[in-house]
């Protein structure tokens, strides 16, 4: 997960003559495109046909997304109605296509978010998994719907308590030691939370 976070940080460039490519080359991998791409879902595969089409309108939905002096929350909701007009000139354009979603749901938005400030948010592993966490967490405010918000501010409170834990500090440096510091430690309270969450459920 590092790895794929690392590449799109570094390969995404919102200024590239040619958005589309610059997005295919920079969301890959060579272990794993779960993420991104499985049975009837391919977030990766609309976002590269939104890039095609509408090219300007979608570097401004990613500006937006990366506005950071608006709250996370509403730049998300934002983002998806941004995806929800796009998804309607996909099917103007190509009224023989069967996709029926776009797919940038919660979790693929928040990697967008990730690659682009990887000391500050962290990849959301989906309702059901954070929900189970919180509950773990013995958290008296039980998950309703889709928080990433909450989970960003969950994951910030992880990475304190982790950097005063010297042993833990240690195993994260020799694990991750390709990566910057702050980094590290966002990424690993995303890990952690999913499995805690994946725990609860088996």
């Amino acid at each position: 997960m590092y790895d794929i976070i690392e590449q799109l940080h570094t390969e995404w460039q919102l200024d590239a003559p040619d958005l589309k490519t610059s997005f295919d080359k920079a969301l890959d991998s060579s272990v794993s495109r779960r993420l991104w791409h499985r049975e009837n879902f391919d977030a990766k595969g609309m976002m590269l046909h939104f890039l095609e089409i509408e090219p300007d309108y979608s570097k401004q939905m990613f500006r937006d997304l990366y506005d950071e002096s608006r709250a996370v929350e509403a730049r998300i909701d934002r983002f998806k109605f941004y995806c929800d007009e796009l998804m309607q000139l996909f099917r103007q354009k190509y009224p023989k296509e069967i996709m029926t979603s776009h797919d940038q749901d919660v979790t693929i938005i928040s990697l967008y978010l990730t690659a682009k400030y990887p000391t500050k948010y962290a990849i959301y592993p989906g309702m059901e998994v954070f929900k189970k966490a919180l509950i773990r967490f013995e958290s008296p405010q039980p998950l309703l719907i889709d928080d990433p918000g909450r989970f960003f501010k969950v994951c910030k409170v992880l990475q304190t308590m982790g950097l005063k834990n010297q042993i833990l500090k240690d195993a994260l440096s020799e694990r991750f030691h390709q990566f910057p510091e702050q980094m590290k430690y966002r990424q690993w309270t995303s890990e952690l939370v999913m499995i805690i969450g994946s725990e609860t459920s088996t």
